[in-house]
């Protein structure tokens, strides 16, 4: 995932939807994803997220029966926590 802006990102919650070839859709969450400074100073982050696979968890005993090669994965990132301690988050209200 890549994520541009002018400030140092610090952590990052968020969605993945993977989409198999027959149109079926699994969500994996992620919260508090904590990443490194860019050191570029671009004010650009590149990253990736690890996550262990818990055969306990039916979604995520899908996604170890599925042939992962064979999936779409897209990332929703629904809010940003910067160094400055301000955040960027989504809406889920009106109010």
């Amino acid at each position: 995932m890549k994520l541009s802006g002018n400030k140092v990102i610090n952590k990052i919650d968020g969605i993945i939807k993977d989409r198999e070839n027959n149109g079926k859709v699994h969500d994996i969450f992620f919260n508090n994803i904590e990443i490194e400074p860019d050191s570029d100073g671009t004010g650009s982050e590149e990253f990736g997220i690890e996550r262990e696979l818990n055969p306990f968890i039916e979604s995520d005993k899908k996604l170890e029966d599925m042939n992962l090669s064979a999936l779409q994965l897209t990332c929703h990132v629904s809010r940003i926590v910067y160094s400055d301690g301000s955040t960027l988050e989504l809406k889920t209200s009106l109010n």
